[in-house]
């Protein structure tokens, strides 16, 4: 079994990149520098309510199913980040 990896066109390169998600950011004569597109550009609205026990119901409406709750409203936010970046990645 060979240790080498098998030679490719450089098209066939940037080919396969483009459909695993890059994007060309620059390109000057036959040099690409390529990038991926960053989720952190995505703006989403929070919705907040506090519920009768006190917790705060966090939601991403723009993302079905992405809630979460917290005790404070501070908590309530970052878990319904973390879970509406999880949701992002997996899409």
């Amino acid at each position: 079994m060979s240790r080498h990896l098998p030679a490719i066109l450089g098209r066939e390169l940037i080919r396969a990149l483009r459909r695993a998600g890059f994007v060309v950011l620059r390109q000057k004569g036959s040099h690409m520098s390529l990038g991926r597109r960053s989720v952190a550009s995505v703006n989403l609205r929070i919705g907040v309510e506090r519920e009768e026990d006190g917790r705060r119901l966090t939601e991403v409406p723009g993302l079905p199913g992405v809630m979460a709750y917290g005790q404070t409203r501070e908590e309530a936010i970052v878990r319904v980040k973390a879970l509406a970046l999880r949701v992002l990645a997996d899409g």
